[in-house]
């Protein structure tokens, strides 16, 4: 397959200057990505993500996070045979859907709290610390998501390959067995037409990033597709933006 995890770094330029993606600024608070979505009105109300399993597909989990407080299960689908995470991209997506607010080993520690943090966790590592991977790897993850009966799979991932059958089946096979799929744009604006696969399927919820002052980041991939041209126009692709900068702010102590 082709499909990379979107990790922000691939085609991340804001007027003309690369943007940092290295996990050292320091601009951006702790609880900006819950405060810019107001989560703090649905928690009042009860909704914190209780018995909502998720799947987060990505890159693994962290040896040492302690963030979150219901990670049920960590899956490698990867040849490593390991679900630790080297690249650190889904330690932080896992985070940011179900972090705890305050870490248990540094209770003092600014709130880092995740969007639903009661929610349960299931962790496929389907790329390796070399962000490589292979269809079959997504399959069997696929098939973990559909044994646990997850309701949500997060796919941070895109690439060209809207014509790998296996795949595709798969998607649809989920989305008919009631389980929501959303999956990144992807990181290849400010073009018309870049939006990646999955995202572009009509099954899956396509997600492209805002930047910090709440607009459509350049970086973030846009639709419609062109795989349909010249025999018709494409799919939009793009079903929901939500914040996606937030992930190049400094999230050091376990947030």
């Amino acid at each position: 397959t082709g499909r990379a995890p979107l990790t922000g770094r691939a085609a991340l330029r804001a007027e003309g200057r690369q943007r940092d993606v290295t996990g050292h600024g320091k601009g951006m608070p702790y609880d900006f990505i819950t405060r810019a979505m107001n989560a703090s009105t649905f928690w009042a109300g009860g909704a914190r993500g209780a018995g909502v399993r998720v799947a987060v597909f990505d890159t693994g989990i962290s040896k040492t996070q302690d963030f979150l407080r219901h990670l049920v299960e960590a899956v490698d689908f990867t040849s490593e045979g390991s679900t630790s995470d080297t690249v650190g991209h889904s330690s932080f997506m896992a985070g940011t859907i179900a972090s705890t607010k305050s870490p248990p080993a540094q209770a003092d520690s600014p709130g880092c709290g995740g969007l639903a943090p009661d929610a349960e966790i299931y962790v496929a590592r389907v790329f390796t610390s070399a962000q490589a991977s292979a269809t079959e790897w997504f399959l069997e993850a696929f098939n973990f998501a559909l044994h646990r009966k997850v309701h949500l799979v997060n796919l941070a991932v895109g690439g060209p390959d809207y014509r790998d059958q296996p795949f595709l089946d798969k998607v649809e096979q989920l989305a008919a067995a009631g389980i929501t799929i959303a999956s990144g744009a992807g990181n290849s604006g400010p073009g018309w037409g870049t939006v990646m696969n999955p995202a572009d399927d009509a099954v899956v919820i396509g997600v492209a990033g805002l930047d910090q002052d709440g607009t459509l980041a350049p970086w973030s991939s846009r639709g419609f597709t062109q795989w349909e041209e010249p025999h018709g126009a494409g799919r939009a692709g793009v079903d929901v933006l939500t914040h996606g900068e937030f992930w190049a702010a400094d999230q050091h102590d376990s947030c």
